[in-house]
């Protein structure tokens, strides 16, 4: 399990300079589970608070019914203004992710998305690049441990007429060319991102 390997790593001193929105959705309200994800999102909070040193007042952490469009977008859009021309800005995100009706881009799904899709969903990932580089932050790293398929494990569609991930373009995932940020993501547009069971993750 990674709870005692993060454990062991040594502790950095605390830093003020580092901001970090970590979610995991593992229980959706209206879509299908995706396994293990509150779990990876806490694993991924504990990991960035050794290594970085990262305050309380500097962590959000939500999961699962925590993580809903409106309380996720609010904290994402805080912590881009709070974050100064001295910080580094994190942003973890474990949960679905899905191309949009178009197929076009891509977005990723509050807890409580329901079974239908706006084409201008403000979590398409054109929008959170938009915000986060609308920060001052000197870095900006962004982890997306999700696949962009818009699938289960039993291969059926979360979302009801959504087009399949083959005709996703690789722009719905890449962000805009900035020196700031970084972006690691679990898969590419025609990849699946599945759990680790042995492991929990």
């Amino acid at each position: 399990d990674l709870k005692p390997l993060i454990a062991g790593l040594p502790a950095r001193a605390a830093n003020g300079n580092v901001l970090a929105m970590v979610t995991g959705i593992a229980e959706y309200a209206e879509l299908p589970s995706v396994s293990f994800a509150d779990r990876s999102a806490q694993s991924f909070a504990d990991l960035v608070q050794r290594q970085y040193g990262i305050t309380p007042a500097n962590l959000v952490l939500l999961t699962n019914q925590d993580a809903t469009g409106v309380r996720w977008m609010g904290r994402l859009q805080t912590l881009a203004r709070r974050a100064t021309e001295n910080d580094r800005l994190i942003v973890y995100y474990a949960g679905h992710g899905a191309p949009t009706p178009s197929g076009k881009t891509t977005i990723l799904v509050p807890q409580d998305s329901s079974a239908n899709i706006p084409e201008d969903s403000p979590f398409r990932l054109s929008e959170v690049y938009k915000i986060l580089l609308s920060s001052r932050a000197k870095q900006i790293l962004v982890v997306l441990d999700t696949c962009f398929s818009g699938r289960t494990d039993d291969n059926s569609l979360i979302f009801k007429d959504v087009a399949p991930v083959s005709i996703t373009t690789q722009s719905g995932i890449s962000p805009p060319a900035d020196p700031r940020m970084t972006v690691l993501t679990g898969g590419g547009p025609n990849d699946f991102a599945n759990a680790l069971r042995p492991r929990g993750h």
